[in-house]
């Protein structure tokens, strides 16, 4: 498929992965995207198969809605998901906000953040990542999710290798949340109260 089949004429704004188009479809607004610069491919991800699973896990974990629309000639994917309505974060409300849900920062600094028990890792953490909705809402929109041994094997193979073996595969973070029948409590995110009935509970989202 064409550029042209999908979204027309100039984009609307830029990431560093993506060039981006608001549109509305059906009455809903969408958000395209497109990698380009030097992630021009695949993104951060570097290969097809990553790249597909960074948003599974993200419609997985968040419950978001991104969805494939296409493949370039060039290989590159379309993908879209909705548009959501908010600003720009400052880095003290988002790292006040992961935290108020049990999220921590990975070895204490950076943009990787781990799941209160540790079993998730959420990288690309930084603000212009996230939009934190008029409700106080903070949403990931571009953020990349791995289980921690998929993590572990990207960051540092050969101490992965020497932890586990050379035939181990990491678990992934899709085949982790299906064992837990995507119990988020599971991963030590809070539990609270449902507002309209007192003796049922709900796990809060990871946002």
């Amino acid at each position: 498929m064409s550029r042209d089949e999908v979204v027309r004429g100039s984009p609307d704004s830029h990431g560093n992965e993506h060039d981006v188009w608001f549109r509305e479809i059906d009455g809903i607004g969408r958000v395209f995207k497109i990698t380009r610069g030097k992630h021009a491919i695949y993104g951060i991800s570097g290969t097809p198969a990553t790249y597909l699973s960074r948003w599974q896990n993200s419609n997985l974990l968040f419950g978001d809605d991104i969805r494939i629309e296409g493949i370039l000639p060039d290989g590159r994917f379309v993908i879209s998901q909705l548009f959501v309505e908010g600003r720009v974060p400052s880095t003290q409300e988002l790292h006040q906000s992961l935290t108020e849900i049990g999220w921590s920062q990975y070895r204490h600094s950076g943009t990787v953040w781990n799941s209160p028990d540790g079993r998730i890792v959420m990288s690309e953490v930084h603000n212009g990542n996230f939009i934190q909705q008029p409700d106080g809402i903070m949403s990931a929109i571009d953020v990349a999710l791995h289980s921690h041994e998929e993590w572990q094997a990207q960051l540092s193979p050969e101490e992965f290798e020497d932890a586990y073996g050379t035939t181990h595969t990491p678990q992934t973070l899709a085949a982790m949340l299906e064992a837990e029948n995507q119990d988020l409590s599971a991963f030590g995110f809070p539990v609270r109260r449902r507002d309209s009935d007192s003796n049922s509970s709900q796990v809060s989202k990871p946002f």
